[in-house]
């Protein structure tokens, strides 16, 4: 491929007068490509990793010439270059469109040829003989390689495997992450596969335009990009005057994660913190984005807890202590800055995000004051770096989950039950299971589970009950760290087949009681006046703190080791092993 054709939609300098460009004199150059395993300096334009081309009228007119590379002969398909935009050509003069004031117009590239179908191996123009990406562990960009959507049509990053070659986007010791320069901000946006188009700054996502470029992540030696017809897609774009990609995720993403921004307008930088319980504080190719300095007035990332600066950062949410993480921020002159949370997705309630300061020994729930402004001091490291701002992120009890309630009656004229339980700041991340015992509580089953969903009300049915005794229920609770409660205990009996749900057959007294409590238990024939009964008085979380049996259907019984509160008596006829009932008395 040449790079010619884009003279004739926009004006291109060079450092030349004789390589095929606009200028009459000697200029900054338009075009660039990127070579990673260079160490160069880049505060020039002719210098660095970017290498400035000097001449695009070579024969044939595919070749081109570049300030210290020499000539080339073509530039591979699948690689990306770095373009000035000046405006477009047909709008006004050249004179005009190089001055410093000028607003460029948009313009439409307009190429001519065949179209690139099939499958697609990247080939590094400075190594156009090798199907290996550049990988130089002693560059400072270490594997960065500048690549390109290579097809007429947007492609789908999240096609991107490790597993086939003929299949989707093909990567071989290359990370799952995509970084892209976005021209307002000069600093990169990272996308990685698999997020559902949410990426570290809002305008990069999952779907990749037509000519756009963008760079990848080589981890090691023999990097390999392939991409497949599959990897195309259907899902456009909303572009502005940059071929960047959406400023809209394509899909919904049922994520949990924190985007936090420094500056504003032109002058910012996005980074993105995922939350995912599998992950650790370490960094991770496989869940995690470095970040790619670009060329801004300000940055933005945050730091793994083995000291690597990141663009996404995946850390779990901690269970149940805080979690810290560095921030790493920086600006090119001293001034007023700010960092603001422009997006907590999903993140539960039960979690205080706190944005300290060491510097100014301050601090901000950003859950409720979304900005912090902030003064940097060129001559002062400590007010910027990675040791100025942490985030720390922690539980709240006051959010923690709470059973309210649990209960248990027949359905009429039916021989089930329904178990109803309601509960506050359960969130999505609290399991239910509700258990049932058919030999007065002695062991439970599992009769059916449930993931909460934030409703504070969850029902299950119990289809096929015991009919001809009593059924105990408890339902069993593992909150987000993994705390197993269990709730009280209910029952609900069956007196006979003709489905009489069995009535209540006790009397205590006093209620409230300080001391000594009186139990009475009405027999229902003359049969269970002889029975033997089994007396259990739990607590509100299910527990049983005394247990008791008694030949008479009454008893008297000291409760003075008992705290204050609300307890459970449940009575049990040990002849015919069914549930007598069940009652309630208050401790003072």
């Amino acid at each position: 491929e040449g790079l010619n054709y884009l003279i004739s939609s926009m004006y291109l300098t060079a450092t030349t007068t004789t390589g095929g460009f606009d200028n009459t004199a000697a200029a900054n150059p338009s075009l660039y490509l990127f070579r990673e395993n260079l160490s160069s300096p880049t505060n020039t334009f002719t210098g660095g990793n970017y290498r400035s081309v000097s001449a695009i009228n070579n024969t044939p007119n595919y070749n081109y010439t570049l300030d210290g590379d020499g000539t080339g002969n073509y530039v591979p398909v699948g690689n990306g270059y770095l373009c000035f935009f000046r405006g477009n050509r047909a709008t006004t003069s050249f004179a005009n469109e190089t001055s410093v004031t000028y607003v460029p117009q948009t313009v439409t590239l307009s190429a001519s040829g065949s179209l690139n179908i099939g499958q697609v191996t990247v080939k590094d123009w400075f190594t156009p003989t090798s199907s290996n990406l550049s990988y130089t562990s002693a560059s400072p960009y270490a594997g960065f390689n500048l690549v390109g959507n290579p097809y007429a049509s947007s492609i789908d990053w999240d096609n991107f495997q490790t597993s086939s070659s003929t299949t989707g986007i093909y990567g071989s010791n290359v990370s799952s992450t995509i970084y892209e320069l976005d021209p307002i901000t000069k600093n990169y946006g990272s996308y990685m596969s698999g997020s559902g188009g949410i990426g570290s700054a809002t305008f990069v996502s999952n779907v990749i335009a037509s000519g756009q470029g963008f760079f990848v992540l080589a981890t090691g030696s023999g990097a390999q990009l392939i991409f497949n017809e599959s990897a195309k897609t259907t899902s456009q774009n909303a572009q502005g005057s940059t071929l960047l990609m959406s400023k809209q995720p394509v899909a919904a993403a049922n994520m949990q994660y924190l985007r936090l921004q420094i500056g504003e307008g032109s002058v910012q930088d996005q980074t993105l913190v995922r939350f995912n319980s599998q992950a650790t504080t370490n960094f991770s190719y496989a869940i995690d984005a470095p970040y790619k300095t670009g060329y801004g007035a300000v940055s933005l990332a945050t730091r793994s807890s083995d000291n690597v600066d990141l663009s996404i950062n995946t850390v779990p949410l901690p269970k149940p202590k805080s979690e810290s993480i560095r921030l790493n921020v920086n600006a090119s002159k001293d001034g007023i800055y700010s960092l603001t949370a422009t997006d907590i997705v999903s993140v539960p309630q039960l979690f205080d995000i706190w944005l300290m300061d060491a510097y100014t020994k301050d601090s901000v729930d950003i859950r409720h004051v979304k900005t912090y402004s902030f003064n940097i001091y060129k001559s002062d490291s400590a007010s910027f770096g990675s040791k100025r701002f942490t985030l720390v992120i922690r539980q709240n009890p006051a959010y923690a989950y709470r059973l309210l309630s649990f209960t248990g009656q027949k359905v009429q004229n039916d021989q089930q039950t329904e178990l109803v339980w309601k509960t506050e700041n359960e969130g999505n991340y609290t399991y239910f299971t509700v258990q049932r015992s058919t030999d007065n509580g002695k062991t439970y089953d599992d009769l059916g589970s449930a993931n909460a969903a934030g409703s504070g009300q969850y029902s299950l049915m119990d289809r096929n009950p015991l009919v001809t005794g009593s059924n105990y229920y408890r339902l069993k609770q593992i909150d987000f760290n993994g705390t197993i409660t269990y709730s009280n205990i209910v029952v609900v009996g069956f007196a006979n087949q003709a489905d009489g749900i069995f009535t209540n057959n006790l009397s205590i007294y006093p209620n409230p009681v300080n001391s000594m409590i009186n139990l009475s238990i009405k027999p229902q024939n003359a049969s269970e006046i002889s029975s033997n009964y089994d007396i259990k008085i739990t607590n509100t979380s299910g527990l049983v703190v005394k247990e008791v049996t008694s030949s008479q259907p009454s008893w008297q019984g000291s409760i003075n080791n008992l705290g204050p509160g609300t307890y459970v008596v449940t009575v049990t006829d040990n002849k015919t092993k069914s549930a007598v009932g069940q009652t309630k008395f208050i401790k003072l």
